[in-house]
Formats: C-alpha cells, sequence, structure tokens
C-alpha cells in the first residue's frame, strides 16, 4: 500500500555537494568536503544524543574552523548554491503521479531548504526541517515532529535518503523508508534496512508507490 505522503532527505539525497566542493577548491581545500560534512554531521548526532541543539549553519561553521583555524563565508555560503540530482525531478513528478503528498525534511533550515528548492526549480508540499524538534535528524523527535506538523500516523509517511542512517533512525520513529543506493552504494549492515531500495530517487518511488 502506497504511502499518503512522501519525505525527501536533502542533502546529497536531493541536493549535490559539489558547490561545496567547489568553493574548498577555491579556498585551498581541495580534499576536504567529506571530512567536513562527516565532522558536522557528528557534532549535530552528538548534540541531539545530548538533548541539545545548534542549527546546521552554526555546527557547519564550528565543524570548518575546527579544520581550518577559521569560518570562511564565502565556502559555507555555497550550501545556498546547490544543485538538484538529476534524478530529483523525475522522482518528485512521479510522487505527484501517484496523488501522494510530497515534502522535504531536512538537517538545515526550513529557510534554506525553500531557497534551494526554489532555484532548483523543485515544488513540495511541505518544507519541513528538525526547526520543530530541535533534534538533528537520526533522533526520532525530528522525525515525529516532521508528521505532526502533517497530521499524519508515522505509518502513513515514507522517507527517502541516500543515507543508512537516515533511513534508520526514520525506520525506529515507525516511519516507511525507501534507501537510494546512488552515494553509499552498499547498504550500511549496521542499521535496519529500508523497505524499498534502488538506484535512483526514482525507482525507490516507484517501488513505494507500486
Amino acid at each position: 500500500m502506497k504511502p499518503q505522503a512522501i519525505l525527501f532527505d536533502l542533502f546529497e539525497t536531493v541536493f549535490s555537494l559539489e558547490a561545496v566542493r567547489a568553493a574548498l577548491r577555491t579556498a585551498g581545500h581541495p580534499d576536504l568536503l567529506e571530512l567536513w560534512f562527516a565532522r558536522t554531521l557528528r557534532d549535530g548526532f552528538a548534540l541531539a544524543a545530548s538533548e541539545k541543539h545548534k542549527p546546521f549553519p552554526e555546527v557547519a561553521g564550528n565543524a570548518l574552523a575546527g579544520l581550518i583555524g577559521r569560518k570562511d563565508p564565502a565556502v559555507l555560503q555555497s550550501f545556498k548554491e546547490l544543485d538538484a540530482h538529476p534524478d530529483a525531478a523525475p522522482a518528485f513528478e512521479a510522487v505527484r503521479r501517484a496523488g501522494v503528498r510530497l515534502g522535504s525534511l531536512s538537517n538545515g533550515s526550513e529557510d534554506g531548504a525553500r531557497g534551494l528548492l526554489q532555484r532548483n526549480g523543485l515544488e513540495v508540499d511541505s518544507v519541513l526541517s528538525i526547526d520543530h524538534a530541535r533534534r538533528w535528524k537520526p533522533h526520532r523527535d525530528a522525525y515525529l515532529a516532521a508528521i505532526k506538523q502533517l497530521g499524519l500516523a508515522p505509518g502513513e509517511v515514507a522517507l527517502i535518503a541516500v543515507h543508512s542512517w537516515d533511513v534508520h533512525g526514520a525506520r525506529a520513529a515507525g516511519l516507511r523508508t525507501g534507501w537510494c543506493s546512488r552515494l553509499e552504494k552498499q547498504f550500511n549492515e549496521t542499521f535496519d534496512r529500508a523497505e524499498v531500495e534502488g538506484a535512483t530517487l526514482l525507482e525507490v518511488v516507484e517501488r513505494l508507490c507500486a
């Protein structure tokens, strides 16, 4: 049975971080993207585990300063200039054709998400973020606060992501899940697997809505 709503993670799932890589290269740090983004996520997860919260720009800026000795405004600004992956628009269109509500759920801010979606000509019914829960994904409150805004039960909502940890967190909160292998290639067996998997976002949507 298809879900009543599908939420997409944004960073790396819908939007490529290559613009951030380019900004780091210009700043003289061509090989820093993966380490910096991993540290940003680590620090956000640590805050959530300790029941604390700080917004994405602050956490990312502090993680960058820890690596290069300063917060580089130009590099941080690049998070507002991301391009969508080629499979994003077809996946969004497939959700619309299926008659399912379409939304996003990001560890970034709602304003940041709206800006990226508008920049790329992508429309959703609901732009959700961790702003309301004040807990980073994969803390269960991040997912439950989002679906509360939708007025739906956890089992009526699916999350699609390219991160095994995000899928795991959503499943633990009772959501349905879809994992796209585009980033990680192989699902991390540490975590509970997704309900459906696919090589592209479109394949995942089609399997969720079958």
